[in-house]
């Protein structure tokens, strides 16, 4: 599970920042279980964590939080997404810069998908 969170103080004299927009996206995302006596997880691939949750879900957080701030993309200059994952931060800025969004994984026959869970 990752979350996060901030702690702020607030006041309406000498403040270093001001708050433009936010949001918030809560989405059960399954990255490991364990079958029924079985004796140790099953994990899915980092890249499965990446593409169906942090490039889909956290996509669209990020895409609400500029949308709520009246922010364009372009006009952000530092960004800030906390990832476990190398280079989950670029991803999410290219992503929500890009005026479509692309997909990370390459479209394949649906025989030859694996079955993967879905987030709902």
């Amino acid at each position: 599970m990752v979350a996060g969170a901030a702690a702020f103080l607030v006041g309406d004299q000498g403040v270093a920042a001001e708050l433009l927009g936010s949001s918030s996206s809560t989405t059960l995302l399954v990255d490991h279980f364990r079958a029924a006596g079985a004796a140790y997880d099953y994990y899915w691939e980092e890249r499965w964590i990446r593409d169906e949750g942090y490039l889909k879900v956290g996509l669209e957080a990020v895409k609400a939080a500029l949308v709520d701030a009246k922010v364009a993309p372009a006009e952000v200059t530092k960004f800030i997404f906390p990832a476990p994952g190398k280079g989950i931060a670029d991803a999410i800025a290219k992503a929500a810069a890009s005026p479509r969004r692309p997909s990370p994984i390459p479209s394949t026959p649906a025989s030859a998908s694996p079955a993967r869970p879905t987030a709902s």
